[in-house]
């Protein structure tokens, strides 16, 4: 029996649809989390937070990323999907585009280079 994709490095000793369910799942927080500590780990040392703080960010950092690699999650990959997600959803909360990426791409706003629209309305809100 070949096994899966999402159980590779993990070992044999779960059912292949275990796996793949505990992979499909950890993917879609893993990538977005490794944001967050590594965001939280930029504004500690830029804020002169204690260096032990600054360990401790550093050892969930390590830890978060052996994780993502015993599961098998390309972190390049996985960003570049997040990207392509986000540049179709829009920046105003009440857009039913928010957290459902839209077919079309959205604009982005010329001050900020940050924010996405998919409409004047949304633009403006």
């Amino acid at each position: 029996m070949k096994e899966s994709r999402a159980g590779q490095g993990i070992g044999s000793a779960f059912p292949p649809t275990m796996l793949e369910n505990l992979h499909s799942r950890l993917s879609d927080m893993w990538y977005p989390a490794v944001q967050t500590i590594r965001e939280a780990e930029r504004k500690a040392r830029l804020s002169g937070v204690p260096a032990v703080a600054v360990k401790r960010i550093v050892q969930y950092r390590d830890a978060w990323l052996q994780l993502g690699k015993a599961c098998n999650i390309d972190e390049i990959q996985y960003g570049r999907q997040m990207d392509a997600m986000i540049a179709r959803c829009c920046s105003w909360r009440d857009c039913k585009y928010f957290n459902a990426p839209s077919d079309d791409p959205m604009r982005v706003c010329k001050g900020c280079k940050e924010a996405r629209y998919c409409s004047r309305e949304c633009q403006v809100a």
